[in-house]
């Protein structure tokens, strides 16, 4: 448990460094992404539901105007994992 936390506190620290980062440089893509993710390992693990965080990911995603973004991690997630295909029916 303490390495899953751990690795989720790195990843949430970093990603906060990032979004400061992006607003020392008004680098608005680095800050609005690394704001978007920073809360999402926590969730993870914390009970919450993890559909309803995908849910309101999605929107914030909508929000922050990242839908390019997005249909670009999908597109690579897809090619990593094609088991996960919409068409592609799951056990």
């Amino acid at each position: 448990m303490f390495e899953q936390y751990f690795l989720a506190y790195i990843l949430y620290s970093t990603l906060v460094e990032f979004r400061a980062q992006g607003m020392e440089t008004d680098d608005k893509p680095l800050y609005w992404k690394s704001h978007l993710l920073h809360n999402v390992p926590f969730k993870l693990f914390d009970g919450s539901n993890v559909k309803e965080e995908f849910e309101r990911f999605m929107k914030d995603v909508e929000n922050f105007k990242l839908d390019k973004w997005i249909e670009e991690k999908k597109k690579a997630f897809y090619i990593s994992f094609p088991e996960f295909l919409p068409d592609n029916p799951r056990e």
